[in-house]
């Protein structure tokens, strides 16, 4: 599969491919915004998109149902196949991979000439699935080979920080959340989920956003987020919630927590005292991380640093990687 690390670079992609009618396979973690991503690129293009879940349907409903007349058998139109007269639009199979190999059948003839069962639609029809085909996923079915082979493209696609916090920012998304994943960016997303319990994944940090604002108690969490993220981002809270004078005084007795606070200072302006308390008491690891927020946090200021005299080495770095020098 082609890898793709971020949602901007998978949205391109996905553009290009259904502007040249190009079959694109999706494989990804739950809940890191590929159903979104698709929608995106399809309204920007101009393009309705259907959205289908063949687990969801009885075998008849996602290839039609036999009729017999006259000693043969034909098969009913399912009333979800576009009309030829329906023309350029994207039809979408989200959650492929909870689809059984019976109901993944129609596939074979509908990627391939764009019918089933000679019932017809438009040539101009764009086809997108997406799933998380990892062969541990719970409750997933196997991809069946002439499926898989039919599409054009298969992609698999990570979410990143970066992507993250800035479509986070423009839902007034708690720039808390986006501190501490800068912090530890491991919790973004589960690349193997467990079955039966929450786990951390982009959609499950919006939710923790929405329930937090709601007014229930930080220790709801471990309920949204899991276990794990979620005791480690009540952890971190109070250190994410100080103001830039308090976080300034701070004594931080652990690497951890250096990190933590300079993912906390990235959300603010840069000024010469927070670049000198970072140069001058943060570890190497809590100054990147640093950087990195401001990167994201505050890209306009990110020149300020490249003149500091100690971050600059590790900002004209990021800096130079970023224009692709």
């Amino acid at each position: 599969m082609y890898k793709i690390s971020g949602g901007k670079q998978l949205k391109e992609c996905l553009k290009t491919a259904l502007e040249h009618n190009l079959s694109v396979l999706i494989s990804g973690p739950p809940g890191c915004g590929k159903s979104e991503i698709t929608a995106q690129a399809a309204a920007e293009l101009g393009m309705p998109i259907d959205e289908l879940r063949l687990y969801l349907m009885e075998p008849g409903e996602a290839k039609g149902l036999p009729d017999i007349r006259d000693d043969a058998t034909y098969w009913t139109r399912p009333n979800w196949l576009p009309l030829p007269a329906d023309g350029k639009r994207v039809l979408f199979f989200d959650d492929i991979h909870l689809a059984s190999e019976q109901l993944q059948s129609p596939l074979f003839e509908l990627l391939l000439c764009h019918r089933l069962h000679g019932h017809e639609t438009s040539d101009e029809t764009r086809f997108v699935a997406a799933g998380n085909l990892s062969l541990h996923s719970a409750g997933a079915s196997e991809l069946l080979a002439p499926v898989m082979d039919r599409f054009d493209i298969a992609i698999e696609f990570n979410p990143t920080v970066e992507d993250f916090i800035q479509y986070a920012t423009s839902r007034n998304v708690s720039s808390k959340i986006s501190a501490f994943l800068i912090a530890y960016p491991e919790f973004l997303y589960d690349p193997d989920p467990p079955t039966s319990q929450k786990f951390h994944s982009p959609r499950s940090w919006f939710n923790l956003h929405k329930v937090l604002s709601a007014g229930f108690d930080l220790n709801i969490a471990v309920g949204v987020v899991g276990v794990n993220a979620g005791a480690k981002f009540i952890d971190s809270y109070p250190i994410l919630g100080k103001s830039i004078n308090d976080l300034l005084k701070s004594k931080p007795e652990s690497v951890k927590d250096q990190v933590v606070i300079a993912a906390a200072l990235s959300r603010h302006k840069p000024n010469v005292k927070v670049l000198d308390f970072v140069a001058k008491r943060l570890t190497a690891e809590a100054q990147m991380c640093y950087v990195m927020g401001e990167m994201t946090f505050n890209f306009g200021d990110i020149y300020k640093l490249a003149d500091h005299p100690t971050l600059s080495k590790i900002t004209d770095g990021l800096i130079k990687k970023m224009e692709g020098r």
